[in-house]
C-alpha cells in the first residue's frame, strides 16, 4: 500500500536518518488528529490548562531544529494535542530543498508504513461486525496461499500451522520484504518483480507463489503482511481499498487531504521525495488499483480543517 502522507504534522526527512522518530511522531499524530476529527470545532489552548508543560514542550523545537540545522532532516512540524485541545504547533525547516520554499503547516507528506495502522484499523471494523475471527487462517480467505511452503536451508517444508489475520497483523506469518535483509526468500520476491503487480490481487497472486520465509508464528518479521491484509479488506468487504479507507475511515473522520493519489491542485504542498537532500520529484502519483501498504500514498487532514 503506497504509504499515506500527512498534511501539517509530521517530519520531511531523509530516507535513511531519523525513521523511527518519523514513523512514532506520525503515529502520535495520527492518534491525536483521528480523536480530534470527530470534534466540530477545533479548540485550541495553553498547555498548562490541560497538565502540560509549555517550557518542556519548546524542549520539542530545540531539539528537533537541532536535527534540521544539522542537516539530518529536512523540516519538521509538529503538533501537540491533549483532552480534545491543541496546544503546541511549529513549523521549521524546507518544504523543497532544491527551490528553498519553506516548509508550511499545511504542506502534505508521505507517511509511507504508517499506512499500517490505517489498514489494522479498516481490518479491525471488519472483524468487529463479525465478518472474521483473529484466529482463521488468511488462506480460507485467499485460497492462494493454501499450502504455499516454507522455505528452510534450501528445502521446501509444509507450514506447522497455516498463517492467521492475527499473525499479519503482527508480522508474524512468515512473510518477508523484499527491501530488507538477505536470504532466498527476499531474491525470489525481487526476482518476480512484485511491485509490478496490476492491483493488490495481482500482487498477493504473485506473493503467494513463492515460499514463506519462517514458519508462521515463529519469528517477527516487518513483511508484506499489512499488504495481504488490504486486499483480505478488498475481499472480505467486497470494496476496493482505497474506496472502503475512503468511506469508512477518512470521511467520518474529516481527513479530506487522505488520499492515495495527490490531485494536482495539491501538488504544490507536497513535499518531494529527497534522497540524501537532493530532490528526486514532487509528482508522485499513484494508481489506487495498487495499493500496496508499503509505498501507498496518504494525507493526514489539516490542522484547521
Amino acid at each position: 500500500m503506497r504509504a499515506l502522507s500527512c498534511s501539517r504534522l509530521t517530519i520531511s526527512h531523509r530516507p535513511v536518518l531519523h525513521i523511527a522518530i518519523f514513523r512514532f511522531v506520525s503515529l502520535v499524530l495520527l492518534c491525536a488528529l483521528a480523536s480530534l476529527g470527530q470534534a466540530a470545532d477545533l479548540r485550541y489552548a495553553k498547555a498548562e490548562k490541560v497538565g502540560l508543560s509549555s517550557d518542556k514542550l519548546q524542549q520539542i523545537n530545540t531539539q528537533l531544529e537541532a536535527y534540521v540545522d544539522s542537516g539530518q532532516l529536512q523540516g519538521v512540524v509538529t503538533l501537540v494535542a491533549r483532552k480534545g485541545a491543541v496546544v503546541h504547533t511549529h513549523t521549521y525547516g524546507k518544504l523543497d530543498i532544491e527551490t528553498g520554499a519553506p516548509l508550511q503547516e499545511d504542506s502534505l507528506f508521505r507517511i509511507y508504513s504508517m499506512t499500517k495502522p490505517i489498514v489494522s484499523l479498516a481490518a479491525m471494523q471488519l472483524y468487529q461486525q463479525g465478518k472474521f475471527q483473529l484466529t482463521d487462517p488468511v488462506e480460507k480467505y485467499l485460497p492462494a496461499f493454501k499450502d504455499v511452503k516454507v522455505l528452510v536451508d534450501g528445502k521446501l517444508v509444509a507450514q506447522h500451522k497455516p498463517f492467521t489475520i492475527q499473525q499479519l497483523m503482527t508480522h508474524t506469518s512468515g512473510l518477508a520484504y523484499d527491501f530488507m535483509g538477505s536470504s532466498a526468500v527476499v531474491d525470489l520476491y525481487n526476482n518476480a518483480n512484485l511491485r509490478a503487480a496490476k492491483n493488490n490481487a495481482d500482487f498477493v497472486k504473485k506473493l503467494a507463489a513463492i515460499p514463506l520465509q519462517e514458519q508462521p508464528g515463529t519469528r517477527w518479521v516487518y513483511s508484506f503482511s499489512t499488504d495481504v491484509l488490504g486486499h483480505l479488506v478488498e475481499v472480505i468487504s467486497g470494496e476496493p481499498l482505497d474506496t472502503y479507507l475512503r468511506k469508512y475511515i477518512f470521511e467520518p473522520l474529516k481527513m479530506q487531504d487522505t488520499f492515495f493519489k495527490c490531485l494536482p491542485i495539491k501538488l504544490i504542498a507536497l513535499v518531494p521525495i529527497t534522497n540524501s537532500m537532493r530532490r528526486e520529484t514532487s509528482t508522485l502519483l499513484i494508481d489506487p488499483a495498487i495499493a500496496l501498504t508499503s509505498n501507498l500514498l496518504h494525507f493526514f487532514p489539516a490542522v484547521a480543517d
